[in-house]
């Protein structure tokens, strides 16, 4: 990602992309450039949050979130650079996901690293949002007192 490339604001798609397609991250995830073969699966019991499962690594599955049902306005800066990675057309939007963690009893969201994707092409990258008003644990939600 180069910071000196002109960057423009991609409203995020609200749709996903097909559980059966395969997303590929061409430079892996940040700090992890291995990660890059995945498949987005939907549980059942709760299609808000969906799982980015790789198909290289059993052991290896994220749980994510599309960010606007937490940010109705949420936008992601993208540089000219990380829009050719996707392959994305002048007007093409890309969907946007972010990952879901569970610190002790919180759920939280990285809106600063999201996951975009070209839904038509399966194309994804990680975007660093350089000087975010978000944080890299957004509150999503506290878990009930653990027994």
């Amino acid at each position: 990602m180069s910071a000196t490339l002109a960057s423009s604001h991609s409203t995020v798609d609200s749709t996903v992309p097909d559980s059966e397609t395969l997303i590929v991250f061409p430079n892996g995830l940040v700090g992890q450039p291995d990660w890059k073969r995945f498949v987005l699966t939907t549980p059942e019991e709760d299609a808000t949050i969906q799982v980015l499962q790789s198909v290289e690594q059993a052991e290896l599955a994220l749980m994510v979130t599309n960010p606007l049902q937490l940010i109705a306005n949420y936008s992601v800066p993208l540089s000219r650079e990380e829009r050719a990675i996707l392959q994305l057309e002048a007007d093409e939007q890309p969907t946007v996901l972010c990952t879901i963690s569970i610190h002790s009893n919180l759920i939280t969201t990285n809106l600063v690293g999201p996951l975009v994707v070209n839904s038509r092409n399966g194309l994804g990258t990680q975007v660093v949002v350089v000087d975010s008003p978000y944080s890299t644990r957004h509150p999503v939600a506290v878990l009930g007192a653990q027994e």
